[in-house]
């Protein structure tokens, strides 16, 4: 199941970058809550919203704290997630942070 998050161009770029990374980042994809595609309805504050992601995205620090990157749980989950990441890039999606 994919749980898509749609940016309109109205949103305010703060909150909306706050809300994106702790739905990817605060499940690695392991719960069903958990976004996995962000759809950017373009706007001229689309731009500024990537990049206010990006920064929090590389922010991240792996823990079990809140507002952390929580770990994998297990072999599968992990093998499960880097098969989203290869599936990405094979279809050639646009990935604008590495890491």
């Amino acid at each position: 199941m994919k749980n898509y998050l749609i940016a309109l161009p109205d949103c305010d770029a703060e909150s909306a970058a706050r809300y994106i990374v702790v739905s990817f980042a605060g499940y690695l994809s392991q719960r069903y809550t958990a976004a996995s595609v962000l759809l950017s309805v373009e706007g001229e504050k689309q731009d500024k919203l990537l990049d206010i992601v990006m920064k929090r995205a590389a922010a991240l620090k792996a823990s079990t704290d809140t507002g952390c990157m929580v770990p994998v749980i297990n072999q599968n989950s992990s093998e499960k997630i880097l098969s989203y990441i290869d599936g990405s890039v094979k279809r050639r999606s646009n990935h604008s942070w590495e890491g």
